[in-house]
C-alpha cells in the first residue's frame, strides 16, 4: 500500500514537472460572457425562480475545468494533500457528480469526480451547494457531468481533516 501511494505521488510530481507551461499553476479565468461567472472580486447573490438562491463568483482562482485530465487530477491531488495553499480560493471544476454516504456520520457527501487522462485514477472534491439543501433535493443525478464553482475550505470531523467547496453553485 505504501509503495503504491509512493508511486502515485511520484507520478503526480513528475506530471507536474514535465508539462511545460501548465505545471499545476493556478489558472486565471479568461473573460467570459457567461452571466454566472464574471470578473472582479466579489460574491454576489442572484435571484432565481428556485427556492434555493444562487450566487455568482466574480473571481476564479483555480480553474480545473480548462485543464487536461492529467493536470486537473494532479492539481486536485495537490489540493487534497496541501490544502492550506488553497483555503479561501475560488475553485471551478467539471466532472461527473457523485454522492458518497457515510455509515459513521449518516450523511451524504456530494462530490465532483476528477479523472486523469486515461481514466484509470480518480479523486473527488466534496462540495456543499449554496443554501445547503438536503441531499438529494437540489442536486443533479448521479453520474451526470456538472461544472461547479465554490470556495475551498478545510474542515474537521473529530480529528480527521477533510476539504470541500462551500457555497458551491452549479454553472
Amino acid at each position: 500500500m505504501k509503495k503504491t501511494l509512493f508511486l502515485v505521488l511520484l507520478c503526480s510530481l513528475l506530471l507536474l514537472c514535465s508539462c511545460g507551461e501548465n505545471t499545476g499553476k493556478i489558472v486565471a479565468p479568461e473573460k467570459t460572457d457567461n452571466p454566472s461567472i464574471g470578473q472582479g472580486d466579489n460574491i454576489q447573490e442572484q435571484s432565481t425562480n428556485t427556492d434555493i438562491p444562487t450566487i455568482k463568483y466574480d473571481t476564479i482562482d483555480v480553474d480545473l475545468s480548462v485543464m487536461s485530465g492529467t493536470i486537473a487530477y494532479s492539481q486536485v491531488y495537490d489540493m487534497l494533500y496541501n490544502p492550506s495553499r488553497y483555503e479561501g480560493k475560488i475553485v471551478k471544476m467539471q466532472g461527473p457528480f457523485s454522492a458518497f454516504y457515510s455509515n459513521e456520520t449518516k450523511l451524504y457527501y456530494p462530490a465532483v469526480i476528477i479523472k486523469d487522462a486515461t481514466a484509470c485514477c480518480s479523486q473527488g472534491i466534496e462540495f456543499v451547494l449554496y443554501g445547503n439543501p438536503d441531499y438529494p433535493s437540489g442536486y443533479p443525478e448521479a453520474g451526470s457531468k456538472i461544472t461547479i464553482v465554490g470556495e475551498f475550505e478545510i474542515y474537521y470531523e473529530g480529528s480527521d481533516r477533510f476539504c470541500h467547496l462551500i457555497n458551491a453553485v452549479i454553472v
